[in-house]
């Protein structure tokens, strides 16, 4: 488990290293992740640990849900919030539109 921040200081609000939660409950994810695919017979696993009311979750959220649509894939996202908000932590909404596969229109 990595604590180091990947997006430029400043740009968005930093993660609160102090709502981590004791690492052994945290990955049992009984209540708090979402799989999606077969762990088993996947190629690719991939594993996140994400704070849904954060800004930088809605720009990871569309690519993981691209992700979990490709064949060979497992996927499994830890839900982890911040302890206690005062109010909604996000200030602006961001839409992406990717597809798991290329689309092509009647010209190619």
């Amino acid at each position: 488990m990595t604590t180091i921040l990947e997006v430029p200081a400043g740009l968005f609000q930093t993660p609160d290293f102090t709502r981590t939660d004791v690492p052994g409950k945290m990955l049992k994810g009984e209540y708090t992740s979402i799989s999606i695919g077969n762990k088993d017979s996947a190629t690719i696993q991939i594993v996140a640990s994400i704070d849904p009311s954060s800004e930088t979750a809605q720009k990871w959220i569309p690519l993981l849900k691209a992700l979990s649509e490709m064949s060979g894939l497992y996927l499994k996202i830890f839900l982890n919030p911040t302890k206690l908000i005062n109010e909604l932590p996000v200030k602006r909404f961001y839409r992406h539109v990717l597809n798991s596969t290329p689309t092509f229109d009647s010209n190619g």
